[in-house]
């Protein structure tokens, strides 16, 4: 039970905070948001558990910490990319 405002840190810094940014300075919706979580996650999945080998909890361990540090940065940009690509669609289309 001491470590829960440690794990409500992590969960923040993962998923609450970069959540919050995308949605109200990008501008993104929910849907866009959530679709660049799974963006990132893919990318990260793709990038530490494809190539080489090594035990699974070390891989599993640097996906969170690089989530933990990136989400900030990636999920806004991937958001915006979103939301560039959805106004260059519609002006075009």
């Amino acid at each position: 039970m001491r470590n829960i405002p440690g794990v409500l840190m992590v969960f923040a810094a993962i998923l609450v905070i970069p959540a919050l940014i995308a949605r109200f300075v990008v501008g993104g919706d929910w849907r866009q948001v959530g679709a660049a979580y799974l963006i990132w996650f893919a990318l990260l999945f793709c990038v530490l558990f494809v190539p080489g080998k090594g035990q699974y909890e070390e891989k599993f361990g640097w996906m969170i910490i690089m989530s933990m540090f990136l989400s900030i940065l990636a999920v806004p940009v991937i958001t915006l990319i979103q939301r560039i690509g959805g106004w260059m669609l519609f002006k075009l289309g």
